[in-house]
């Protein structure tokens, strides 16, 4: 008996040794990348490899719309969420149709900025601090008032910072328990009796906000997301401001809020990675036939053609979000010394500190996927 399980041990061992060895070979730097890898290959991709070359990625993303879904869903880390990118043909498809649905009945996109700006600049004569939570409080109020035409209720606020603080914690893997679950599903709990007050929003689909695929075109996009995001932009772009706009070609501040946004989306991108399934390879690239491919964003040099994606997966957004953050990051918000979005900011998704409770989750998943490799050999 001894001997069969000193053997079974050195089997499991040599296993795990060989995956971390295959995993790191394939371009993975980090544990959330080499759980990436470790998810991939339970659900039987078994060709893998990671690129930080724009050029590459550029044409990876041009030459494919195919994305493994089974590995994003197996880490649960949008749930009860259905994130749209996440999705492949024909969810997405029916998703972006409904979305674009949503967005002809609302206010004209130009009223978007009005809201924020006003927002923010309310902030500032009040002589409030534009603190990280703030800046939430501004992000949330702001969409909630263009997409229900009425003002938010502040009594709500702890749910949705809650709530987008435990969407921070999942989709970069750092806390995983019950109590952030539950403050998941308060943030669709909130929603769905907002939107069933609402005869605009409610009619477009009626009883089918209930569900994931419809709800979550307005959640994740407009609050949860944007929460998330906009707040580590606001850290970039406060950054790049007060160093004096160092680039040559920009030679009027009052011109040039919207390519400092834009710096520090590049700066600041918030998807760490993305990945395409490439079917039939991209042999100019060395990308062999049938072979996923991720997308390393957090090392890589953005530029304006990936800033919001491009071919077929393009972010829909792309001008909803701009003019939210033209609006909510103007000049006499930047130029404001109450400006401190530093302030009570809880870290960064892309690259957050590795303290002992996201160690233990990481470790915990992964032990977990390769229990379930080495048990299906």
């Amino acid at each position: 008996m001894d001997t069969i399980c000193t053997v079974t041990a050195t089997v499991a061992l040599g296993a795990v040794i060989a995956l971390l060895r295959l995993a790191f070979l394939s371009g993975a730097s980090t544990l959330c990348e080499f759980i990436l890898v470790l998810a991939a290959w339970r659900h039987g991709y078994t060709n893998i490899v990671w690129t930080r070359d724009p050029d590459v990625a550029k044409r990876v993303i041009m030459a494919s719309k195919r994305k493994p879904i089974e590995v994003e869903r197996s880490l649960q880390r949008w749930a009860p969420l259905m994130a749209m990118e996440m999705e492949d043909a024909p969810m997405r498809d029916a998703m972006h149709a409904n979305l674009n649905k949503i967005i002809r009945t609302l206010a004209p996109l130009p009223k978007l900025y009005d809201v924020f700006q006003t927002k923010a600049v309310a902030c500032l004569s009040a002589g409030r601090v534009i603190t990280a939570d703030v800046s939430v409080e501004i992000i949330v109020a702001s969409f909630y008032e263009w997409l229900f035409e009425r003002p938010f209720n502040l009594n709500d606020l702890p749910i949705l910072q809650d709530g987008t603080m435990a969407f921070r914690l999942a989709l970069s893997l750092q806390k995983l328990d019950q109590t952030v679950v539950n403050q998941r599903h308060a943030v669709v709990s909130w929603f769905l009796r907002e939107v069933q007050s609402c005869d605009k929003l409610y009619s477009l689909f009626q009883d089918d906000w209930v569900k994931p695929e419809i709800y979550s075109l307005v959640i994740q996009p407009f609050f949860v997301t944007p929460a998330i995001n906009v707040v580590q932009i606001g850290l970039g772009v406060c950054n790049i401001w007060r160093s004096g706009l160092s680039s040559s070609s920009i030679s009027d501040k009052n011109q040039s809020t919207a390519w400092a946004i834009e710096q520090a989306i590049d700066k600041e991108h918030p998807f760490p990675s993305i990945e395409r399934y490439m079917e039939h390879g991209l042999p100019e690239c060395g990308i062999a036939k049938d072979t996923l491919v991720f997308i390393d964003m957090s090392k890589m040099q953005m530029n304006e053609t990936l800033r919001f994606g491009v071919g077929p997966r393009r972010c829909p957004g792309r001008a909803m979000a701009m003019l939210a953050m033209e609006g909510f990051f103007c000049k006499q918000v930047l130029d404001s010394p109450l400006f401190q979005p530093h302030k009570g900011y809880s870290g960064s998704i892309i690259h957050p500190a590795l303290t002992f409770e996201p160690l233990r989750v990481k470790c915990y998943v992964i032990s977990k996927l390769m229990y379930e490799l080495v048990a299906s050999v």
